[in-house]
């Protein structure tokens, strides 16, 4: 890679002040499309892997066209919970459950499992205010974090809705866990 080894050392030094100081932090990359953003990303999770300590990387990408609200954290809490594209309802549920009681040793709070099978759209008649929902997921991210310091990579932030927008304030802002917020965004 050349010419990013000053951005790609902020990174490291974000991602070593957000264990340490056990807070989260949020960055956006903004850049041209080819400029590298993808490749600076890449580069950060191959120097985390050939650390001594442990990280979670958990991603998700926004699309520019046919995506559900919250689809890039969708993807992340999916991908977390080792979810699949095509697995039917009841599959989702159950993988869910089992991260879930994984991550909070089978004691899980009935609004996280809740306000987590909405953002997979597994229960989207649940009727759970933006409030509440914002609070579960920084919970479940929470719960990723306290066993290892998790960078959440959001890919093409800019064509993010505003609730996304939105999340990703509120959990830069409440989260009390090592959360590194790593936003890509083109200027548009």
């Amino acid at each position: 890679m050349v010419g990013r080894d000053e951005e790609l050392t902020l990174l490291k030094e974000t991602v070593r002040r957000t264990a340490a100081e056990g807070r989260p932090h949020l960055v956006t990359v903004i850049g041209s499309a080819g400029v590298g953003k993808s490749r600076l990303t890449w580069e950060l999770e191959k120097y985390l892997d050939g650390l001594p300590e442990s990280f979670h990387w958990r991603k998700g990408r926004c699309l520019a066209y046919a995506q559900t609200s919250y689809s890039a954290l969708a993807d992340a809490v999916a991908a977390d919970a080792s979810v699949l594209e095509d697995d039917p309802p009841d599959v989702v549920t159950a993988k869910v459950d089992a991260r879930l009681a994984d991550l909070t040793s089978g004691d899980i709070p009935p609004d996280v499992t809740g306000a987590i099978r909405v953002l997979l759209g597994i229960n989207a008649s649940a009727s759970l205010a933006k409030a509440e929902l914002f609070e579960a997921w920084r919970v479940y991210l929470e719960l990723i974090a306290r066993r290892y310091p998790l960078v959440l990579v959001l890919e093409d932030i800019h064509w993010a809705d505003e609730g996304l927008l939105d999340f990703i304030e509120f959990l830069a802002r409440w989260a009390d866990a090592p959360i590194m917020i790593l936003c890509l965004a083109r200027h548009e």
